[in-house]
Protein backbone atom coordinates (compact mmCIF):
# COMPACT_ATOMS: atom_id res chain seq x y z
CA UNK A 1 0.00 0.00 0.00
CA UNK A 2 0.86 3.39 -0.66
CA UNK A 3 1.42 5.92 2.17
CA UNK A 4 0.82 8.89 0.24
CA UNK A 5 -3.02 7.64 -0.96
CA UNK A 6 -3.67 6.78 2.96
CA UNK A 7 -2.37 10.42 3.75
CA UNK A 8 -4.17 11.79 1.10
CA UNK A 9 -7.78 9.87 2.27
CA UNK A 10 -6.73 10.70 6.11
CA UNK A 11 -6.80 14.66 4.96
CA UNK A 12 -9.57 14.54 2.98
CA UNK A 13 -11.90 13.08 5.24
CA UNK A 14 -10.59 15.23 7.95
CA UNK A 15 -10.97 18.25 6.00
CA UNK A 16 -14.76 17.78 4.97
CA UNK A 17 -17.28 19.92 5.33
CA UNK A 18 -20.04 17.42 7.04
CA UNK A 19 -16.53 16.74 9.61
CA UNK A 20 -15.36 20.80 10.33
CA UNK A 21 -19.39 21.56 11.15
CA UNK A 22 -19.81 18.39 13.57
CA UNK A 23 -16.84 19.03 15.36
CA UNK A 24 -17.44 22.50 15.55
CA UNK A 25 -21.24 21.56 17.25
CA UNK A 26 -19.68 18.69 19.08
CA UNK A 27 -16.79 21.65 20.60
CA UNK A 28 -20.09 23.34 21.67
CA UNK A 29 -21.45 20.36 23.30
CA UNK A 30 -18.99 19.38 25.17
CA UNK A 31 -18.17 22.51 27.22
CA UNK A 32 -22.00 22.06 28.92
CA UNK A 33 -22.09 18.82 28.78
CA UNK A 34 -18.75 16.86 29.18
CA UNK A 35 -16.06 19.14 29.57
CA UNK A 36 -13.30 16.76 29.77
CA UNK A 37 -13.89 15.99 26.10
CA UNK A 38 -13.21 19.46 24.92
CA UNK A 39 -10.63 19.43 21.88
CA UNK A 40 -12.69 18.97 18.82
CA UNK A 41 -11.45 22.16 17.45
CA UNK A 42 -7.88 22.38 18.34
CA UNK A 43 -5.93 21.07 20.86
CA UNK A 44 -6.20 21.40 24.46
CA UNK A 45 -3.02 21.27 26.70
CA UNK A 46 -2.98 18.44 28.75
CA UNK A 47 -3.75 18.79 32.24
CA UNK A 48 -5.54 22.29 31.97
CA UNK A 49 -8.65 23.14 33.35
CA UNK A 50 -11.72 22.56 31.27
CA UNK A 51 -14.90 23.92 33.62
CA UNK A 52 -14.17 27.62 33.84
CA UNK A 53 -17.01 28.49 31.87
CA UNK A 54 -19.54 26.21 33.45
CA UNK A 55 -22.10 28.14 35.88
CA UNK A 56 -24.60 25.21 35.96
CA UNK A 57 -23.86 21.63 35.47
CA UNK A 58 -27.45 19.82 34.82
CA UNK A 59 -26.13 18.88 31.55
CA UNK A 60 -23.31 17.07 32.82
CA UNK A 61 -25.03 15.62 35.56
CA UNK A 62 -28.22 14.55 32.89
CA UNK A 63 -25.63 12.79 30.57
CA UNK A 64 -24.24 10.95 33.57
CA UNK A 65 -27.87 9.76 34.36
CA UNK A 66 -28.13 9.24 30.62
CA UNK A 67 -25.19 6.69 30.95
CA UNK A 68 -25.72 5.05 33.85
CA UNK A 69 -29.08 4.09 32.92
CA UNK A 70 -28.34 2.56 29.49
CA UNK A 71 -25.96 0.72 31.12
CA UNK A 72 -28.08 -0.88 33.95
CA UNK A 73 -30.67 -1.54 31.45
CA UNK A 74 -29.18 -2.45 28.43
CA UNK A 75 -25.57 -3.70 29.26
CA UNK A 76 -26.11 -4.64 32.63
CA UNK A 77 -22.89 -6.53 34.16
CA UNK A 78 -25.03 -8.36 36.71
CA UNK A 79 -27.53 -9.87 34.10
CA UNK A 80 -26.99 -11.49 31.24
CA UNK A 81 -27.94 -8.67 28.29
CA UNK A 82 -27.46 -11.40 25.26
CA UNK A 83 -28.42 -14.96 23.79
CA UNK A 84 -28.05 -16.67 20.90
CA UNK A 85 -30.52 -18.51 18.77
CA UNK A 86 -30.68 -19.67 15.62
CA UNK A 87 -31.86 -18.15 12.34
CA UNK A 88 -34.49 -20.84 11.94
CA UNK A 89 -36.79 -20.99 14.77
CA UNK A 90 -37.41 -24.81 14.06
CA UNK A 91 -33.21 -25.34 14.59
CA UNK A 92 -34.09 -24.42 18.23
CA UNK A 93 -35.53 -27.02 19.49
CA UNK A 94 -32.80 -29.50 18.95
CA UNK A 95 -31.69 -30.18 22.25
CA UNK A 96 -27.52 -30.62 20.95
CA UNK A 97 -27.82 -27.27 19.97
CA UNK A 98 -29.38 -25.18 22.91
CA UNK A 99 -26.89 -27.25 24.91
CA UNK A 100 -24.27 -26.00 22.84
CA UNK A 101 -25.45 -22.25 22.21
CA UNK A 102 -26.15 -22.50 25.86
CA UNK A 103 -22.60 -23.30 26.77
CA UNK A 104 -21.19 -20.36 24.17
CA UNK A 105 -23.37 -17.72 25.90
CA UNK A 106 -21.64 -18.54 29.33
CA UNK A 107 -17.91 -18.49 28.09
CA UNK A 108 -18.21 -15.54 26.10
CA UNK A 109 -19.63 -13.77 28.83
CA UNK A 110 -17.16 -15.11 31.06
CA UNK A 111 -14.41 -14.24 28.92
CA UNK A 112 -16.28 -10.64 27.84
CA UNK A 113 -16.23 -9.50 32.19
CA UNK A 114 -12.71 -11.38 33.11
CA UNK A 115 -10.48 -9.52 35.30
CA UNK A 116 -8.48 -7.11 33.18
CA UNK A 117 -11.14 -7.07 29.48
CA UNK A 118 -12.41 -2.90 30.64
CA UNK A 119 -15.78 -3.79 28.98
CA UNK A 120 -17.49 -1.88 31.85
CA UNK A 121 -15.85 1.13 31.49
CA UNK A 122 -15.47 1.33 28.19
CA UNK A 123 -19.42 0.88 27.77
CA UNK A 124 -19.66 4.02 30.13
CA UNK A 125 -17.66 5.64 28.44
CA UNK A 126 -19.02 4.93 24.90
CA UNK A 127 -22.59 5.89 26.74
CA UNK A 128 -21.52 9.40 28.17
CA UNK A 129 -20.08 9.80 23.99
CA UNK A 130 -23.40 8.87 22.73
CA UNK A 131 -25.65 11.14 24.75
CA UNK A 132 -23.00 14.07 24.42
CA UNK A 133 -22.15 13.62 20.56
CA UNK A 134 -24.88 11.11 19.34
CA UNK A 135 -21.84 8.93 18.78
CA UNK A 136 -19.20 5.98 20.02
CA UNK A 137 -16.61 4.01 19.08
CA UNK A 138 -15.69 0.86 20.54
CA UNK A 139 -12.45 -0.96 19.87
CA UNK A 140 -12.05 -4.85 20.26
CA UNK A 141 -8.89 -6.92 20.58
CA UNK A 142 -7.21 -9.76 22.18
CA UNK A 143 -4.35 -9.11 24.33
CA UNK A 144 -1.46 -11.50 23.80
CA UNK A 145 0.15 -10.51 27.18
CA UNK A 146 -2.49 -10.74 29.22
CA UNK A 147 -4.40 -13.75 27.12
CA UNK A 148 -8.03 -11.75 27.88
CA UNK A 149 -10.24 -9.97 26.09
CA UNK A 150 -9.56 -5.92 25.68
CA UNK A 151 -12.05 -3.23 25.15
CA UNK A 152 -11.30 0.47 24.58
CA UNK A 153 -13.42 3.68 24.12
CA UNK A 154 -11.73 5.63 21.48
CA UNK A 155 -11.92 9.87 21.44
CA UNK A 156 -14.19 10.88 19.07
CA UNK A 157 -11.72 13.81 18.34
CA UNK A 158 -9.09 12.07 17.07
CA UNK A 159 -11.42 9.38 14.86
CA UNK A 160 -12.68 10.34 10.91
CA UNK A 161 -15.16 7.76 9.88
CA UNK A 162 -17.02 6.84 6.32
CA UNK A 163 -20.23 4.68 5.07
CA UNK A 164 -20.35 1.92 2.95
CA UNK A 165 -23.10 1.63 0.26
CA UNK A 166 -25.07 -0.07 2.91
CA UNK A 167 -25.03 2.90 5.17
CA UNK A 168 -22.28 1.05 7.76
CA UNK A 169 -19.71 2.70 9.01
CA UNK A 170 -16.59 0.46 7.39
CA UNK A 171 -14.03 3.26 7.46
CA UNK A 172 -12.21 4.72 10.51
CA UNK A 173 -9.10 6.94 10.32
CA UNK A 174 -7.82 7.34 14.52
CA UNK A 175 -4.89 9.88 15.11
CA UNK A 176 -2.78 9.37 17.77
CA UNK A 177 1.12 10.80 19.08
CA UNK A 178 3.73 8.86 20.43
CA UNK A 179 6.75 9.96 21.65
CA UNK A 180 9.93 8.84 18.90
CA UNK A 181 11.45 6.19 21.75
CA UNK A 182 8.00 4.65 22.23
CA UNK A 183 7.81 4.69 18.30
CA UNK A 184 11.09 2.53 18.28
CA UNK A 185 9.58 0.12 20.95
CA UNK A 186 7.30 -0.32 19.33
CA UNK A 187 8.54 -0.59 15.43
CA UNK A 188 12.21 -0.93 15.58
CA UNK A 189 14.56 0.93 15.00
CA UNK A 190 14.58 0.04 11.29
CA UNK A 191 10.65 0.18 11.35
CA UNK A 192 10.26 3.84 11.85
CA UNK A 193 10.78 6.69 9.01
CA UNK A 194 14.55 8.01 8.42
CA UNK A 195 13.68 11.18 11.00
CA UNK A 196 12.08 9.65 13.35
CA UNK A 197 15.04 7.27 13.58
CA UNK A 198 17.44 10.30 13.19
CA UNK A 199 16.10 11.82 16.35
CA UNK A 200 15.96 8.77 18.03
CA UNK A 201 19.93 8.02 17.80
CA UNK A 202 20.55 11.78 18.74
CA UNK A 203 19.57 10.91 22.18
CA UNK A 204 17.70 14.89 23.31
CA UNK A 205 14.80 14.36 21.07
CA UNK A 206 13.36 11.16 21.91
CA UNK A 207 10.88 12.32 23.83
CA UNK A 208 9.51 14.50 20.64
CA UNK A 209 6.28 13.85 19.46
CA UNK A 210 4.97 11.66 16.47
CA UNK A 211 1.60 11.90 14.72
CA UNK A 212 1.04 8.67 13.62
CA UNK A 213 -2.65 7.40 12.00
CA UNK A 214 -4.03 4.24 12.27
CA UNK A 215 -6.12 3.42 9.09
CA UNK A 216 -8.57 0.49 9.07
CA UNK A 217 -10.96 0.23 5.86
CA UNK A 218 -12.10 -2.85 3.99
CA UNK A 219 -9.14 -4.81 2.19
CA UNK A 220 -9.94 -3.78 -2.03
CA UNK A 221 -7.97 -7.04 -3.08
CA UNK A 222 -9.73 -10.30 -1.24
CA UNK A 223 -7.96 -13.64 -2.17
CA UNK A 224 -10.11 -15.98 -0.20
CA UNK A 225 -7.13 -16.54 2.36
CA UNK A 226 -9.87 -15.22 4.92
CA UNK A 227 -8.73 -16.82 9.16
CA UNK A 228 -5.75 -17.41 7.40
CA UNK A 229 -2.29 -16.71 9.27
CA UNK A 230 -1.32 -14.03 7.69
CA UNK A 231 -2.94 -10.85 8.27
CA UNK A 232 -2.15 -8.72 5.20
CA UNK A 233 -4.86 -11.48 3.84
CA UNK A 234 -7.77 -10.59 5.85
CA UNK A 235 -10.98 -8.65 4.90
CA UNK A 236 -10.12 -6.01 6.74
CA UNK A 237 -6.76 -3.92 6.05
CA UNK A 238 -4.88 -2.48 8.86
CA UNK A 239 -2.00 0.24 8.63
CA UNK A 240 -0.10 2.32 10.86
CA UNK A 241 1.80 5.15 9.31
CA UNK A 242 3.65 8.17 10.64
CA UNK A 243 1.44 11.14 8.92
CA UNK A 244 4.10 13.84 8.35
CA UNK A 245 6.42 11.83 6.57
CA UNK A 246 4.31 9.71 4.95
CA UNK A 247 6.00 6.42 6.00
CA UNK A 248 4.50 3.09 6.81
CA UNK A 249 5.01 1.30 10.58
CA UNK A 250 2.98 -1.66 9.89
CA UNK A 251 0.53 -3.62 7.44
CA UNK A 252 -1.94 -6.40 8.50
CA UNK A 253 -5.32 -6.93 9.24
CA UNK A 254 -8.90 -8.05 11.12
CA UNK A 255 -10.65 -11.15 9.79
CA UNK A 256 -14.00 -8.65 11.02
CA UNK A 257 -14.23 -4.89 12.11
CA UNK A 258 -12.56 -4.42 15.21
CA UNK A 259 -14.47 -1.22 16.05
CA UNK A 260 -17.90 -1.01 16.99
CA UNK A 261 -18.96 2.71 15.91
CA UNK A 262 -22.37 3.50 16.69
CA UNK A 263 -24.57 6.34 16.23
CA UNK A 264 -27.50 7.38 18.86
CA UNK A 265 -29.96 9.30 15.55
CA UNK A 266 -28.70 10.34 12.38
CA UNK A 267 -29.93 12.92 9.40
CA UNK A 268 -30.43 10.78 5.97
CA UNK A 269 -27.05 11.68 4.26
CA UNK A 270 -25.07 12.83 7.07
CA UNK A 271 -22.15 10.16 8.60
CA UNK A 272 -21.80 11.64 11.85
CA UNK A 273 -24.29 10.74 14.65
CA UNK A 274 -26.51 13.37 16.70
CA UNK A 275 -26.64 13.14 20.38
CA UNK A 276 -29.02 14.26 23.02
CA UNK A 277 -26.76 16.99 23.93
CA UNK A 278 -27.16 18.85 20.41
CA UNK A 279 -30.85 18.37 21.23
CA UNK A 280 -30.45 20.41 24.45
CA UNK A 281 -27.94 22.36 23.43
CA UNK A 282 -30.35 25.75 23.26
CA UNK A 283 -31.64 25.13 26.33
CA UNK A 284 -28.12 24.66 27.89
CA UNK A 285 -26.56 27.82 26.50
CA UNK A 286 -29.89 29.82 27.81
CA UNK A 287 -29.50 28.36 30.99
CA UNK A 288 -25.98 29.17 31.36
CA UNK A 289 -26.78 32.52 30.65
CA UNK A 290 -29.86 32.58 33.31
CA UNK A 291 -27.42 31.53 36.05
CA UNK A 292 -24.72 34.41 35.22
CA UNK A 293 -27.62 36.64 35.32
CA UNK A 294 -28.90 35.18 39.22
CA UNK A 295 -25.30 35.09 40.73
CA UNK A 296 -25.16 39.05 39.51
CA UNK A 297 -28.75 39.39 41.06
CA UNK A 298 -27.98 37.87 44.22
CA UNK A 299 -24.18 39.73 44.76
CA UNK A 300 -26.81 43.06 44.11
CA UNK A 301 -28.95 41.68 47.01
CA UNK A 302 -26.40 40.46 49.09
CA UNK A 303 -23.38 43.65 48.61
CA UNK A 304 -25.96 45.95 46.94
CA UNK A 305 -24.36 49.12 45.12
CA UNK A 306 -23.81 52.64 47.06
CA UNK A 307 -24.90 56.05 46.37
CA UNK A 308 -22.27 58.49 48.43
CA UNK A 309 -21.35 62.39 48.05
CA UNK A 310 -18.80 63.09 46.54
CA UNK A 311 -17.41 65.52 48.75
CA UNK A 312 -18.59 63.45 51.41
CA UNK A 313 -15.49 60.80 51.82
CA UNK A 314 -11.46 62.31 52.24
CA UNK A 315 -10.31 58.69 50.85
CA UNK A 316 -11.24 56.13 48.49
CA UNK A 317 -14.19 54.10 50.20
CA UNK A 318 -13.19 50.85 52.02
CA UNK A 319 -15.72 48.40 52.11
CA UNK A 320 -13.67 45.57 53.50
CA UNK A 321 -14.60 43.99 57.19
CA UNK A 322 -13.18 46.51 59.45
CA UNK A 323 -12.36 48.86 57.04
CA UNK A 324 -12.08 52.79 58.22
CA UNK A 325 -13.53 55.75 56.47
CA UNK A 326 -13.27 59.07 56.78
CA UNK A 327 -15.98 61.38 56.60
CA UNK A 328 -16.87 64.77 57.00
CA UNK A 329 -20.62 65.85 57.91
CA UNK A 330 -23.40 63.28 59.04
CA UNK A 331 -22.53 59.49 57.26
CA UNK A 332 -26.17 59.18 57.09
CA UNK A 333 -26.51 61.85 54.69
CA UNK A 334 -23.44 60.64 52.65
CA UNK A 335 -24.16 57.20 51.47
CA UNK A 336 -27.03 54.66 51.21
CA UNK A 337 -27.69 51.69 49.21
CA UNK A 338 -29.13 51.09 46.02
CA UNK A 339 -32.54 49.60 45.93
CA UNK A 340 -32.90 46.33 44.63
CA UNK A 341 -35.55 46.05 42.27
CA UNK A 342 -34.88 42.06 41.24
CA UNK A 343 -37.06 39.52 41.46
CA UNK A 344 -34.79 35.98 42.62
CA UNK A 345 -38.04 33.92 42.97
CA UNK A 346 -38.93 34.41 39.48
CA UNK A 347 -35.54 33.49 38.13
CA UNK A 348 -34.51 30.60 40.08
CA UNK A 349 -38.28 29.39 38.89
CA UNK A 350 -37.47 29.94 35.56
CA UNK A 351 -34.00 28.24 36.04
CA UNK A 352 -35.45 25.24 37.37
CA UNK A 353 -38.07 24.69 34.56
CA UNK A 354 -35.27 24.65 32.22
CA UNK A 355 -33.63 21.61 34.46
CA UNK A 356 -36.37 19.87 34.26
CA UNK A 357 -36.59 20.17 30.43
CA UNK A 358 -33.31 19.23 29.96
CA UNK A 359 -33.53 16.40 32.04
CA UNK A 360 -36.81 15.16 30.03
CA UNK A 361 -34.27 15.71 27.24
CA UNK A 362 -31.75 12.85 28.32
CA UNK A 363 -34.79 10.50 29.29
CA UNK A 364 -33.81 11.13 32.97
CA UNK A 365 -37.66 10.76 34.08
CA UNK A 366 -37.28 7.39 32.00
CA UNK A 367 -34.14 5.84 32.95
CA UNK A 368 -34.80 6.71 36.72
CA UNK A 369 -36.20 3.89 39.10
CA UNK A 370 -40.05 4.83 40.30
CA UNK A 371 -39.67 5.59 44.26
CA UNK A 372 -43.73 6.36 45.24
CA UNK A 373 -44.29 5.09 48.21
CA UNK A 374 -48.12 5.24 47.45
CA UNK A 375 -47.57 2.24 44.42
CA UNK A 376 -47.52 -1.20 44.52
CA UNK A 377 -44.70 -3.81 43.84
CA UNK A 378 -46.99 -4.28 40.51
CA UNK A 379 -47.92 -0.76 40.14
CA UNK A 380 -43.90 -0.07 39.80
CA UNK A 381 -43.01 -3.02 37.72
CA UNK A 382 -46.03 -2.08 35.36
CA UNK A 383 -44.61 1.86 35.54
CA UNK A 384 -40.66 0.91 34.68
CA UNK A 385 -41.63 -1.56 31.44
CA UNK A 386 -43.60 1.55 30.30
CA UNK A 387 -41.05 3.70 30.21
CA UNK A 388 -38.17 1.16 28.63
CA UNK A 389 -40.79 0.78 26.07
CA UNK A 390 -40.06 4.26 25.01
CA UNK A 391 -36.63 3.63 24.58
CA UNK A 392 -37.74 0.99 22.25
CA UNK A 393 -35.85 3.05 19.04
CA UNK A 394 -33.18 4.28 20.50
CA UNK A 395 -32.21 0.50 21.33
CA UNK A 396 -32.62 -0.63 17.95
CA UNK A 397 -29.97 1.48 16.76
CA UNK A 398 -27.75 0.76 19.79
CA UNK A 399 -28.04 -2.95 18.97
CA UNK A 400 -27.38 -2.70 15.20
CA UNK A 401 -24.10 -0.62 15.43
CA UNK A 402 -22.62 -1.16 18.42
CA UNK A 403 -23.80 -4.64 20.56
CA UNK A 404 -24.33 -6.67 17.44
CA UNK A 405 -20.82 -5.84 16.32
CA UNK A 406 -19.38 -6.33 19.68
CA UNK A 407 -20.88 -9.48 20.14
CA UNK A 408 -19.75 -10.98 16.56
CA UNK A 409 -16.57 -9.66 17.12
CA UNK A 410 -15.99 -11.50 20.85
CA UNK A 411 -17.27 -14.65 19.18
CA UNK A 412 -14.80 -14.01 16.14
CA UNK A 413 -11.71 -14.07 18.31
CA UNK A 414 -12.95 -16.97 20.51
CA UNK A 415 -13.50 -19.21 17.72
CA UNK A 416 -10.42 -18.70 16.40
CA UNK A 417 -8.75 -18.69 19.32
CA UNK A 418 -9.90 -22.15 20.10
CA UNK A 419 -12.12 -21.13 23.65
CA UNK A 420 -15.44 -22.18 22.03
CA UNK A 421 -16.30 -26.15 22.20
CA UNK A 422 -16.79 -27.91 19.16
CA UNK A 423 -20.24 -27.23 17.13
CA UNK A 424 -22.72 -30.17 16.99
CA UNK A 425 -22.94 -31.58 13.33
CA UNK A 426 -26.60 -30.21 12.97
CA UNK A 427 -24.61 -26.43 12.82
CA UNK A 428 -22.69 -26.95 10.15
CA UNK A 429 -23.78 -24.68 7.42
CA UNK A 430 -26.48 -22.67 9.42
CA UNK A 431 -26.38 -19.10 10.64
CA UNK A 432 -27.09 -18.05 14.31
CA UNK A 433 -28.29 -14.98 15.40
CA UNK A 434 -27.85 -12.69 18.53
CA UNK A 435 -31.41 -12.48 20.85
CA UNK A 436 -30.75 -9.07 23.18
CA UNK A 437 -31.92 -9.60 26.90
CA UNK A 438 -31.81 -6.82 28.62
CA UNK A 439 -34.22 -5.10 30.90
CA UNK A 440 -34.87 -2.81 28.13
CA UNK A 441 -35.49 -5.60 25.51
CA UNK A 442 -37.77 -7.78 27.12
CA UNK A 443 -39.64 -4.84 28.62
CA UNK A 444 -40.45 -5.07 24.57
CA UNK A 445 -41.08 -8.77 25.02
CA UNK A 446 -43.28 -8.12 28.29
CA UNK A 447 -46.33 -7.12 25.91
CA UNK A 448 -47.08 -10.56 24.85
CA UNK A 449 -46.59 -11.84 28.47
CA UNK A 450 -49.18 -9.40 29.56
CA UNK A 451 -51.90 -9.73 26.31
CA UNK A 452 -51.42 -13.67 28.33
CA UNK A 453 -52.10 -13.03 32.02
CA UNK A 454 -55.00 -10.39 30.42
CA UNK A 455 -56.08 -13.67 28.18
CA UNK A 456 -56.08 -16.04 31.22
CA UNK A 457 -57.50 -13.44 33.78
CA UNK A 458 -60.81 -13.02 31.44
CA UNK A 459 -61.34 -16.95 31.74
CA UNK A 460 -60.75 -16.82 35.17
CA UNK A 461 -64.52 -18.23 36.37
CA UNK A 462 -64.26 -21.36 33.46
CA UNK A 463 -60.89 -21.90 34.82
CA UNK A 464 -62.53 -22.53 38.29
CA UNK A 465 -64.25 -25.59 37.07
CA UNK A 466 -62.82 -28.63 36.45
CA UNK A 467 -64.36 -29.69 33.43
CA UNK A 468 -63.90 -26.30 31.24
CA UNK A 469 -60.02 -25.67 32.76
CA UNK A 470 -59.29 -29.35 31.44
CA UNK A 471 -60.81 -28.35 28.34
CA UNK A 472 -58.40 -25.41 28.15
CA UNK A 473 -54.99 -26.79 28.63
CA UNK A 474 -55.80 -29.33 25.90
CA UNK A 475 -56.28 -26.28 23.98
CA UNK A 476 -52.95 -24.30 25.41
CA UNK A 477 -50.79 -27.57 26.96
CA UNK A 478 -49.37 -25.88 30.18
CA UNK A 479 -45.78 -26.89 28.56
CA UNK A 480 -45.78 -25.52 25.54
CA UNK A 481 -46.65 -22.10 27.06
CA UNK A 482 -43.69 -22.73 29.84
CA UNK A 483 -41.68 -23.27 26.90
CA UNK A 484 -42.57 -20.20 24.48
CA UNK A 485 -42.48 -17.86 27.84
CA UNK A 486 -38.59 -19.13 28.43
CA UNK A 487 -37.34 -18.88 25.31
CA UNK A 488 -38.73 -14.75 25.88
CA UNK A 489 -37.11 -14.44 28.49
CA UNK A 490 -33.76 -16.35 27.76
CA UNK A 491 -33.97 -18.99 30.54
CA UNK A 492 -30.89 -21.23 31.10
CA UNK A 493 -31.73 -24.22 29.09
CA UNK A 494 -30.18 -26.66 31.68
CA UNK A 495 -32.62 -25.25 34.25
CA UNK A 496 -35.51 -27.47 32.13
CA UNK A 497 -35.85 -30.77 32.20
CA UNK A 498 -34.44 -33.05 29.03
CA UNK A 499 -36.70 -35.61 27.20
CA UNK A 500 -35.22 -38.66 29.11
CA UNK A 501 -36.19 -36.61 31.91
CA UNK A 502 -39.34 -36.60 31.44
CA UNK A 503 -40.08 -39.41 29.49
CA UNK A 504 -38.63 -41.37 32.66
CA UNK A 505 -41.10 -38.68 35.06
CA UNK A 506 -43.89 -39.71 32.92
CA UNK A 507 -43.17 -43.52 33.52
CA UNK A 508 -42.82 -43.28 36.95
CA UNK A 509 -46.39 -41.31 37.06
CA UNK A 510 -48.24 -43.99 34.77
CA UNK A 511 -46.83 -47.04 36.92
CA UNK A 512 -48.05 -45.02 40.18
CA UNK A 513 -51.50 -44.58 38.48
CA UNK A 514 -51.43 -48.19 37.55
CA UNK A 515 -50.41 -49.00 40.75
CA UNK A 516 -53.48 -47.03 42.59
CA UNK A 517 -55.61 -48.81 39.85
CA UNK A 518 -54.57 -52.19 40.72
CA UNK A 519 -54.83 -52.06 44.40
CA UNK A 520 -58.68 -52.41 44.40
CA UNK A 521 -58.17 -55.85 42.41
CA UNK A 522 -55.88 -57.06 44.83
CA UNK A 523 -58.31 -56.71 47.49
CA UNK A 524 -61.20 -58.18 45.87
CA UNK A 525 -59.34 -61.05 44.99
CA UNK A 526 -58.02 -61.80 48.71
CA UNK A 527 -61.20 -61.42 49.66
CA UNK A 528 -62.49 -64.19 47.58
CA UNK A 529 -60.28 -65.69 48.56
CA UNK A 530 -60.36 -65.38 52.05
CA UNK A 531 -64.20 -66.12 51.82
CA UNK A 532 -63.95 -69.53 49.82
CA UNK A 533 -61.02 -70.63 52.40
CA UNK A 534 -63.72 -69.83 55.34
CA UNK A 535 -66.55 -72.04 53.44
CA UNK A 536 -68.37 -68.23 53.33
CA UNK A 537 -71.86 -67.95 51.28
CA UNK A 538 -71.90 -67.44 47.78
CA UNK A 539 -73.50 -63.73 47.62
CA UNK A 540 -70.53 -62.37 49.72
CA UNK A 541 -67.97 -64.36 47.49
CA UNK A 542 -69.93 -63.40 44.00
CA UNK A 543 -69.42 -60.09 45.76
CA UNK A 544 -66.09 -59.61 46.04
CA UNK A 545 -65.56 -60.96 42.82
CA UNK A 546 -67.69 -57.78 41.02
CA UNK A 547 -65.24 -55.71 43.09
CA UNK A 548 -62.28 -57.29 41.59
CA UNK A 549 -63.27 -57.75 37.91
CA UNK A 550 -64.67 -54.02 37.84
CA UNK A 551 -60.82 -52.99 39.29
CA UNK A 552 -59.77 -55.10 36.70
CA UNK A 553 -61.25 -53.45 33.58
CA UNK A 554 -59.49 -50.03 33.83
CA UNK A 555 -56.08 -51.78 33.91
CA UNK A 556 -53.23 -52.14 31.61
CA UNK A 557 -53.31 -55.60 30.18
CA UNK A 558 -49.62 -56.02 30.79
CA UNK A 559 -49.84 -54.99 34.48
CA UNK A 560 -53.20 -57.20 34.60
CA UNK A 561 -51.33 -60.01 33.88
CA UNK A 562 -48.45 -59.12 36.36
CA UNK A 563 -50.62 -58.76 39.38
CA UNK A 564 -52.31 -61.90 38.64
CA UNK A 565 -48.71 -63.46 38.01
CA UNK A 566 -48.18 -62.14 41.60
CA UNK A 567 -51.38 -62.92 43.16
CA UNK A 568 -50.88 -66.97 42.10
CA UNK A 569 -47.78 -66.72 43.51
CA UNK A 570 -49.18 -65.30 46.77
CA UNK A 571 -51.65 -69.17 46.90
CA UNK A 572 -54.77 -66.40 45.70
CA UNK A 573 -56.70 -68.60 43.43
CA UNK A 574 -56.96 -65.70 39.95
CA UNK A 575 -59.55 -67.92 38.30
Amino acid sequence: MKAEQLCKRYDSLKSDTERANWESHCEEVSRVVIPRKTGFVGEETPGTKRQQKLLNSIGVWSNEMHAAGLHGFATNPSAKWFGLSMADPRDNEDPEIKKYLSDVEEIMWSRMYAPGTNLITALHENYLDLGAFGMSGLYVDWDEKGEHLTFESRTLSNMVVAESNRGLIDTVYRQFTWTVRQCVQEWGIDGVSEDTRKKFKEGEKQDEKVKIIHAIFPREEFNNKYGSDTPQNMDIASVYFEHAHKHILEEGGYPEMPYSIARAAKVSGEVYGRGRGMLALPDLNMLQAKELTIIKAGQKAVDPPMFMNDNGYINPLKLIPGGINKVRGNPKDLMMPLPFAGQLQYGMEDIKMLETRIMNMFHVDQLQFVSDAKMTATEVMQRTQERMRLLGPMLGRLESELLGPLVARVYGLLYRLGHLPPAPEQLIGKDFTVQYVSPIAQAQRAVEIDTWQQFVASLGVYLEAPETAAAFFEQYPLENVAKHFAKLLNLDPDLSASDEQMQAAADQQQQMQMAQMAQPALQGAQAINQLSQAGANLPATVEGAQVAGEAAQGMDPALLDQLMQQMGDAGVNVQ
